[in-house]
């Protein structure tokens, strides 16, 4: 019993770090953020620190070390995935071998598998699914693990049975209980980042309200310039980009030549976008050319109109500031609802086109029958009627005239009177009193 409160004091180390770092603004950014080179790095240095100062306040059990060493690997492998638990159990495990005993050799390939275990299942499991029951399960793995191989590699036998006979309950509990707080800490800065969505689902449906009577209109320079100035308005983002399918249609935020209007499409991610429909996340370079470009981070969605790409919004972030998850969702909405008013916009044209083209084929039905009818009657009253002859001439001319005239959809009340007066003007002469 002891034993298993001095261990509980030893997690208390990890367990208060992971929490402190948890509340960092950049660490959070890192966990929620896709892994690069400078997020593994950090993670890599916290997590091995946290192994390397739990296996220096071990408890020395004959002649072995009694410590909560897995608890930092597991949460390395638990944050930053194989890689990570690759490199966090590499640098525990050679420490913990360094320190020598004869349990040196066993405990420290159970820390290096340790490592690659939390990251292997990190791997198939998000945040959201990432409970605490998981995390137990990996904990009592990574133990059980330690146990079997202390017990299979440690000589002599005699004094390894002794100390996991000692060790072997305290041990794992300590484990379970310090990689279960761990989790729990992430299910915290879950809950925070649940509230940061909501926001960012409320900035998008603010972005499509404000942007609605532009993209009404359909997607060209002028209605893409001024959907651009808004989401950087609203959206805590440092440049905004807006492409059709060959061309960038509009940019907002740092200067940048290189992503200006009507620059022709070459970034690598905007054409894969294109390409696939799929949402793209990147870090670093991006392509555009400009080796002093202050947009370090990126977010290219695809504005699908009709099933189809027609063309992407490109949301930038300085190195400063980093990017998260929650900046992709919102990117996701913001894109989602531009592509629905881009498509309703290209339904109601399709609309206006097709009343158009059902109107011009009425005329055409219509206008060869009236046209044949009044030439036979103006034939027939040249010479009997040549006064009345000349203005059905001039009522004919006037409506064809009118009719095969190019229209707006919208035309003057005086055009159409007269239109109507010189029908029925064609109409009393043919009819006459039957009229």
């Amino acid at each position: 019993m002891r034993l298993l409160f001095m261990l509980l004091g030893n997690v208390c180390i990890p367990a208060m770090v992971a929490y402190l770092v948890g509340r960092n603004k950049r660490f959070r950014q890192y966990i929620l953020a896709p892994l690069t080179f400078r997020s593994a790095i950090v993670f890599t240095a916290v997590c091995s620190f946290l192994a390397i100062i739990s296996s220096y306040y071990g408890i020395r059990i004959y002649g072995a070390l009694a410590s909560t060493r897995i608890v930092g690997v597991l949460m390395g492998g638990i944050i930053g995935g194989p890689w990570v638990g690759l490199a966090t159990g590499i640098i525990g495990g050679l420490h913990r071998y360094s320190l020598g005993g004869f349990t040196a050799l066993s405990c420290g390939i159970a820390t290096f598998l340790a490592g690659i275990m939390a990251g292997l299942v990190r791997s198939h499991y998000s945040f959201a699914s990432m409970n605490w029951k998981v995390a137990a399960c990996i904990a009592l793995a990574a133990e059980v693990l330690q146990k079997s191989l202390t017990l299979l590699l440690a000589k002599p036998f005699e004094q390894a049975l002794a100390f996991e006979r000692t060790a072997a309950l305290p041990t794992t509990a300590v484990t379970v209980v310090g990689t279960v707080l761990f989790v729990l800490i992430l299910q915290d800065m879950q809950k925070q980042y649940e509230t940061a969505g909501a926001d960012a689902a409320q900035i998008s449906m603010r972005i499509a309200n404000e942007t609605m009577p532009y993209l009404r209109k359909g997607l060209d320079r002028e209605s893409a310039q001024k959907a651009a100035d808004i989401i950087l308005s609203v959206a805590n983002v440092d440049a905004v980009a807006i492409t059709n399918g060959e061309e960038c249609l509009a940019y907002a935020g740092l200067p940048s030549p290189y992503h200006a209007p009507g620059v022709k499409i070459h970034f690598p991610e905007t054409k894969k976008v294109l390409e696939t429909g799929q949402i793209s996340v990147f870090a670093g370079d991006h392509g555009c050319g400009d080796p002093h470009c202050p947009l370090f981070y990126g977010i290219v969605v695809p504005l699908m109109v009709h099933h189809k790409p027609a063309g992407v919004v490109r949301f930038y972030q300085t190195r400063k500031k980093g990017l998260s998850q929650v900046d992709v969702e919102m990117a996701e909405g913001v894109a989602r609802l531009l592509s629905t008013q881009i498509e309703l916009a290209d339904y109601e044209e399709q609309r206006l086109l097709r009343e158009q083209a059902e109107f011009k084929a009425l005329q055409s039905q219509i206008n060869p029958h009236f046209l044949f009818n009044t030439l036979s009657i103006i034939m027939s009253l040249v010479r009997t009627r040549p006064e009345t002859a000349r203005e059905l001439l001039i009522n004919l001319s006037d409506m064809l005239h009118f009719t095969f005239a190019h229209h707006e959809p919208r035309i003057r009340l005086e055009e159409e009177l007269r239109n109507v007066e010189a029908y029925l003007n064609i109409v009393q002469v043919r009819f006459g009193e039957r009229l």
